[in-house]
């Protein structure tokens, strides 16, 4: 017993100090209640913030889109213009070509006609003239060119070869040489 009166103060003054009164615990849970409170209006602050810069990204991303969308009809659009030019050129280039084919053609045919009209005003009458012997003078250049692409033009390639080569031996300065 002896030992019992020793460490029976100790064994209450260690057992007093784990229990806790009524008040104790009472200001613990208001202080817990507190510390709940101040966590949830933080957590609150927290997700109206994060709500914000949320909807500025989403904003900031549909302007983007939108703008995105405008430059591509205007690319789009460009690109149409630009294929239709470049068709139209093409077209207007060909049609020049054709054009100046044609001069050439009848710029040459002109030349040739003047040819044979000079050539019959300077001949003798048909009675006096000797059928043996060529016209005098025979068939002047544009006259020689233009029957040899005429007949390289219906397919008849070694007669119009040589009409050409007539053309170079006859009259071989000149331009259609």
């Amino acid at each position: 017993m002896k030992r019992a009166r020793r460490f029976g103060p100790l064994l209450v003054l260690v057992l007093a100090g784990c229990l806790a009164s009524k008040g104790d615990v009472a200001l613990l849970r208001t202080q817990l209640g507190a510390m709940d409170q101040a966590a949830a209006a933080n957590t609150e602050a927290q997700r109206v913030q994060l709500d914000r810069a949320l909807a500025q990204v989403l904003a900031q991303l549909a302007r983007d889109n939108d703008s995105v969308h405008a430059v591509s009809a205007r690319l789009a659009k460009l690109q149409g213009d630009v294929q239709n030019d470049h068709y139209e050129m093409g077209r207007q280039i060909l049609q020049l070509q054709e054009l100046s084919g044609q001069s050439q053609r009848r710029i040459q045919e002109l030349r040739a006609s003047l040819e044979e009209r000079n050539s019959q005003a300077g001949a003798p009458p048909a009675a006096a003239r000797d059928s043996t012997h060529a016209a005098p003078g025979g068939p002047g250049p544009a006259q020689l060119f233009q029957g040899a692409l005429d007949q390289l033009r219906r397919g008849a390639t070694g007669v119009a070869r040589s009409g050409f080569e007539e053309l170079l031996r006859s009259y071989p300065a000149t331009e259609d040489a």
